[in-house]
Order: C-alpha cells, then structure tokens, then sequence
C-alpha cells in the first residue's frame, strides 16, 4: 500500500497540477473566507487548509510550496488574514488556524538564514500583517457574506485583528520592526478611544462590545511587556534649542497621558482584562516618572 502510494505521488504529474489548480484557488480566496462569518464555513476553510499546509506526504509538500509562494505571501491580505484568523473568536477554529499559522513561521533565529526552508518571516512581515489589522479594527466592515444567513459582526472582525497585535508584540523582537508611522498609529486615539464606556441613552454614541474592550487592554499589557516603552516617542539627538526640547518633551508626554488618561477614566468599569490593565499602570507610573523633571 506504501509502495503504492509512493508511485502515484511520484509519477502522477496530472494529478499534482490539478491539486496545485484547487490550492492557488484556495490561497486566492482565503482572505475572504478564512475570516467570513459563518462558523461553519471558517471551520471548513481552516480544516482544509491546515491539511495542504502540512508537509507530512510528498504530494502535501508541493500543496505547502504554493501555499507558501511568494505570488501569495507577498500579499498582505492573504498573510494578514492568515494571522488574524489564528485568533478567531471560537476556539475550535483558533486551535485549528493557530496550529496551521505556528506551522509555517520560521524561528526568528533562522529568518536570515539562507539555507532556511520555506516559510513565513514574521519580523518582514510584521508591517503588512498589522496594516491589514488596522483595516479591520478601524475601517467598515468589508468581508464579503453573500451567500451566508450569519450577519457580519465587526466586534468579531475587531478583537481578532487586535489579538493579532498582542501577539505581534509579544513576539517580535527589539525594536519593534515597525515603521514609526505604524506605531503612531498602533499607540494614536483612534483605536484607544475604543476604550471609552459611553451611556448610549445619554450621548447616542454605541460603545464597543465587551469583547473588544478587554482585547484592548491585553493590548496595553503586550505594550508594557516590551523591553522599548512603545508609549514615549523616541528621543533623538539634535541641537536644537530649548524651545524645541520643550516641544518635544510634551509630545513624549502627551502619547503616554492620553491613554492613561482614556484608561483610568474608563477601567474602573470593567470586569475583565485586569491582567493588561495592572501591568500597563505599573509601566506608566515608570514611565511618567521617567519624563518628570528631576
């Protein structure tokens, strides 16, 4: 039976194209699937996809290759997806995607190695992947459900792409391979005014879920994990006058005050997420007391 299918794998070039066929149809359209809104649909994508990224039979190791060609990974869709999709809101699915995601990593050791074998570069693409959450925390809703009866939910989209920034600050090293626009807008109000709990009947303003405010505050205790403190612009050596110092002095400052601001008025309220909350106040009062004058 081994012999057998040993042959076929090795002598049935037909077969090998046709299977190639089906995955780049798969890559083309997993951005779109691996994050659309029914369960049931997400859960065959993952399923099917953990099989053709698996390298276990030499056929599967061709499947593997195109899933891992550059026509693919050089999108930031298609790897943007595939990362935030490993941390899907329903647990079956995120066992299954995070596998398939940690499967096809390089160790960040290996990542400038040239004899590596194929696979993802997580410091190359740490740029494109949270580009692609940001379009998800901060854009309308886009994923296409035609087709599905299961409505779009935004706060499903939202807390996987921010569970995807945790653990790409958990993960990469120092420093952050991150342009510095990038991490203005990873530490900007946009995304932490999402942390505001609002009296709807008062203001008219929708708070956002539950869900993703606790995300958020695993996101604060990602940052305050990290050896660089994220939250304080850097200070770069010039000659400029006082007056410029000065200026900069307060724009270092004002990063970190406007979150803590946004999170001591908001976190007293909450009852998850208190883990991020506590490790990120710790670090502020470090950090603030590093910015005070001596």
């Amino acid at each position: 039976m081994g012999k057998h299918v040993s042959y076929r794998c090795a002598t049935s070039s037909d077969e090998l194209t046709s299977l190639c066929e089906i995955e780049n149809s798969q890559a083309h359209h997993f951005p779109r699937l691996a994050l659309h809104p029914s369960r049931r649909l997400r859960l065959a994508v993952h399923s099917l996809h953990s099989i053709l990224a698996s390298p276990s039979t030499p056929l599967l190791k061709s499947t593997r290759s195109a899933l891992l060609a550059p026509l693919w990974t050089d999108q930031p869709n298609y790897v943007g997806a595939w990362c935030v999709a490993a941390f899907d809101s329903d647990r079956t699915i995120r066992n299954q995607a995070y596998r398939t995601w940690e499967s096809v990593l390089l160790p960040l050791v290996d990542e400038t190695s040239e004899d590596a074998v194929e696979g993802i570069k997580l410091v190359e693409q740490a740029e494109p992947i949270t580009q692609f959450a940001f379009s998800l925390i901060l854009g309308s809703p886009s994923n296409d459900s035609s087709g599905s009866d299961t409505p779009e939910d935004p706060a499903f989209l939202r807390t996987s792409a921010i569970s995807s920034l945790v653990y790409l600050l958990q993960k990469l090293p120092s420093p952050l391979p991150l342009e510095e626009s990038t991490i203005e807008t990873l530490t900007g109000d946009e995304i932490w005014d999402m942390l505001t709990v609002r009296d709807q009947e008062r203001t008219g303003e929708k708070e956002q879920p539950k869900i993703v405010r606790r995300a958020l505050y695993e996101l604060l205790g990602a940052f305050a994990g990290r050896k660089e403190d994220l939250l304080v612009l850097p200070r770069e050596d010039n000659d400029a006058g006082a007056d410029d110092e000065e200026e900069e002095e307060e724009e270092n400052d004002d990063r970190l005050r406007n979150i803590s601001r946004l999170v001591l008025d908001n976190c007293w309220a909450e009852e998850e997420g208190w883990p991020g909350i506590i490790s990120f106040l710790r670090r502020m009062f470090l950090s603030l007391s590093s910015l005070a004058p001596s």
